[in-house]
C-alpha cells in the first residue's frame, strides 16, 4: 500500500478506485488464463497474465506481481509443463488479495 500510494502522490481516493477496479476485473483472472491456455489461445492467456501482473504491481501486490511475472515468462518461453503449477502459485495470493481488498473497501476512506 505504501509503495502504491507513493506512486500516486498519496492520493487515497485514486488508490481506492484502483482497488475497486482490480477487484471487479481480476478476481477470475486465473480461470480466464486457464481457459484461454486450454483452448490453445496462448496470446490471450499471456495478455491476461500480463495485465494481472501490471495491475498487481500498480496496487503494490508484490507477491502476486512476482507470481504473475513468473507465469508470463514461462508462457513466453513455451515452458508448457510449468504453466499449470504457476497458475496454482498465482491462485493463492490472488485469493488472499481479493479478500484483503474486500476488507479494506469496507472501511471508511480515512482509515488508511
Amino acid at each position: 500500500t505504501a509503495t502504491a500510494l507513493k506512486r500516486l502522490n498519496g492520493n487515497k481516493a485514486i488508490y481506492r478506485k484502483l482497488l475497486v477496479m482490480f477487484h471487479q476485473r481480476q478476481g477470475d483472472a486465473v480461470g480466464r488464463i486457464t481457459a484461454a491456455w486450454a483452448n490453445g489461445d496462448r496470446g490471450e492467456a499471456m495478455r491476461i497474465a500480463h495485465t494481472l501482473k501490471s495491475l498487481a504491481g500498480n496496487i503494490g501486490a508484490d507477491a502476486l506481481f512476482s507470481a504473475a511475472a513468473n507465469l508470463e515468462r514461462a508462457m513466453q518461453a513455451g515452458e508448457l509443463e510449468s504453466v499449470e503449477g504457476l497458475l496454482i502459485a498465482i491462485a493463492l495470493p490472488l485469493d488472499g488479495l481479493m479478500q484483503g481488498i474486500e476488507t479494506f473497501l469496507a472501511a471508511p476512506l480515512g482509515d488508511f
